[in-house]
């Protein structure tokens, strides 16, 4: 499995909730997941952490002090 590049703090965040993984690192992750296993990863799998990230954005959107 090829390494992902990237600070190792901005994934330290990601891992811990305190940082949004930027879209590019889960793109290359689940491309990584799927070469590891030698299979791809079924659409449900995908849908389900496209829609985490879609509502951690409306989170963000919405957190408090926003109207």
């Amino acid at each position: 499995m090829r390494r992902l590049l990237g600070d190792a703090g901005a994934i330290r965040r990601y891992l811990n909730g305190t940082r949004r993984p930027l879209e590019s690192f889960i793109k290359n992750l689940l491309h990584d997941l799927a070469q590891h296993w030698a299979m791809p990863l079924g659409s449900e799998v995908i849908v389900l952490i496209w829609r985490m990230q879609w509502q951690v954005l409306v989170a963000e959107t919405q957190g408090p002090g926003r109207s």
